[in-house]
């Protein structure tokens, strides 16, 4: 019986909730969290470019990763102005901040788009 899904699609697919779950343990037993304040979507990004990368090019032959790193440097443009337009003074450490964890929430929402997007075009 052959499977519409291959085997390393399904891990490609839920590897991110994996990896964000084991990080997370990794970051806290390590105690990586009090020298650095690290956190595990901090360490996710890069694995979040590289799957927007792989499936977009699985979808659409095209790679959204370009179109998507230029939105996120607009956002940061946006976010640096709005920071210094709020407080009068740029603070890199907490644009830094803000700029990072923004990039987890939008990485991680066009991922999992794209895997619907996946989803959808294997089964119909």
């Amino acid at each position: 019986m052959k499977l519409p899904i291959a085997i390393e699609e399904v891990i490609l697919y839920l590897l991110p909730i994996f990896l964000l779950w084991g990080l997370g343990k990794l970051i806290h037993k390590g105690l990586l969290v009090l020298k650095w304040n690290l956190k595990a979507p901090d360490l996710l990004v890069p694995f979040l470019f590289v799957g927007i990368h792989i499936l977009s090019r699985l979808s659409f032959s095209v790679s959204w990763f370009p179109y998507f790193a230029i939105f996120i440097l607009a956002v940061g443009i946006a976010i640096l102005i709005m920071l210094a337009v709020k407080k009068g003074e740029i603070l890199y450490s907490q644009f830094f901040k803000i700029f990072w964890r923004f990039t987890f929430i939008s990485s991680f929402f066009v991922y999992y788009v794209l895997v619907i997007i996946n989803l959808v075009t294997t089964f119909i």
